[in-house]
């Protein structure tokens, strides 16, 4: 019945045993509503509990609607099945759609499964979850998930040195050289998006309803392309990618711009924090109407304090403000180049859903391993999975963690691998276009 209820379009999601009706919820999740529509129809237990406090979890008593029959087996929700011929799915943002309003989609086919990453059997999964619970409540145990606010203290010290050391450059009139240094909670939703926002959009010019809203989804469905939002093919951002002659002409050699673009990354952040801020999405995607406002003052704030009072103000000459922006910017490139390693090389397939919520972050996930004394400069980054060796060992499952200069390898050469397929696609098409075309004359002659 349950099943039924979900393919007409009920907003079901599994929880501990529990069904729980969320389509008077959707609309003011702090997470978006995607996150709620990727889960409908499966057991998000895991899910649920990795992105929620405790005081969070007791609000859902309120929307249990009865118990499933267990072990529940997860069925797929319309916004997994159907794309429109537009390329929009059902769901998407507007939630499912009814029965009436189907004519003209697609099934949309999987892909097959990953090498190295078998599907596991319901009593696999079942010692699994076994032994992730056990894995949590040691984490617990150690106070793993406290947040020692006294490192905040560090950590306001260490930037403040920083933010001095660039001071102190800038009045010495070393202009390029500062530059460098500009690349760099309590557990209520409304005090600590106040807090993300002020450091994001003030300290960075960035949006921080931006970063929840394609983050949150990113790591409930990693690197599927029809739905993780870093995927550029992605329904999340409702258009559709065309096949243009500048990819034709980029793509061949993508390994060998994948630096120089990283370089330029932090602009392209720019403007997509901006679309977003100055879209509808941001009022869909937070439940605070004071988000929008909030955030346009501090990012303007950034750019009156960036552009304006350090560049345009202090520095003495166009040669010299060029160099400023442009090194302050590239040096961001680590960063960028960090994000890319964690996912861009893993696996696209999808497995079903029967696959676990571990199982698929670690299958599309990777880590960096690194000394300890560089941990403050990759920012934890590096540890997208972490703290699992012991849960795989165990489990079976297989934890990807490569060096630095492994990782970057091993991102290059999946670059150039799809290069050389994308290449070989273009060829095909064009011998069948021409092909095509030839036999049209044939026979028009």
């Amino acid at each position: 019945m349950v099943a039924r209820w979900i393919a007409q379009g009920e907003l079901i999601v599994v929880y501990e045993g529990c069904a729980l009706q969320l389509g008077a919820w959707i609309d003011r999740h702090p997470g978006g509503r995607l996150a709620i529509l990727h889960m409908v129809g499966r057991d998000a237990t895991d899910e649920i509990n990795v992105y929620h406090s405790s005081k969070a979890l007791l609000m859902l008593e309120r929307y249990i609607i009865g118990r499933v029959v267990e072990p529940w087996v997860n069925v797929k929700h319309p916004i997994w099945l159907l794309r429109a011929d537009d390329g929009s799915i059902i769901g998407g943002q507007d939630g499912p759609k009814t029965a009436s309003n189907r004519a003209g989609l697609q099934l949309q086919s999987n892909r097959g499964p990953a090498t190295n990453h078998p599907r596991l059997h319901r009593a696999q999964l079942a010692a699994e979850a076994e032994e992730q619970e056990q894995q949590m409540c040691l984490r617990r145990t150690a106070a793993l998930y406290q947040c020692r606010y006294s490192e905040y203290a560090v950590e306001t010290v260490r930037c403040g040195l920083l933010f001095g050391g660039f001071v102190y450059l800038l009045r010495c009139e070393w202009y390029v050289t500062p530059s460098l240094f500009l690349g760099f909670i309590t557990g209520d939703s409304a005090t600590d998006t106040h807090i993300g926002a002020s450091i994001a959009g003030l300290c960075c010019g960035m949006s921080i309803s931006w970063w929840k809203s394609s983050h949150n989804v990113h790591h409930l469905v990693t690197n599927m392309p029809e739905h993780d939002p870093d995927s550029v093919t992605s329904t999340f951002h409702r258009r559709r990618l065309a096949w243009s002659c500048a990819a034709e002409l980029l793509v061949p050699y993508q390994q060998y711009t994948y630096y120089p673009m990283m370089a330029l990354a932090r602009f392209n952040l720019y403007a997509l924090n901006w679309l977003h801020v100055c879209s509808p999405r941001v009022t869909q995607l937070d439940a605070a109407p004071w988000m929008r406002p909030v955030e346009l003052v501090f990012m303007a704030s950034y750019w009156a304090l960036f552009a304006y009072l350090l560049v345009w103000r202090t520095l003495p000459s166009w040669s010299v403000r060029i160099a400023f922006v442009a090194v302050s910017h590239m040096a961001t490139i680590l960063l960028h180049v960090q994000f890319t390693l964690s996912h861009c090389s893993m696996p696209t397939c999808d497995l079903g859903p029967t696959e676990s919520f571990v199982q698929h972050q670690l299958r599309t996930t990777m880590d960096i391993e690194c000394p300890e004394r560089l941990d403050w400069f990759y920012g934890g980054l590096q540890f997208q999975a972490g703290l699992v060796r012991n849960f795989c060992e165990k489990t079976g499952l297989r934890y990807h963690c490569y060096g630095v200069r492994e990782g970057n390898g091993i991102v290059l050469g999946r670059l150039g691998q799809i290069a050389q397929m994308v290449e070989m696609m273009v060829a095909c098409q064009k011998a069948m276009a021409e092909g095509r075309d030839g036999t049209m004359q044939q026979t028009g002659t």
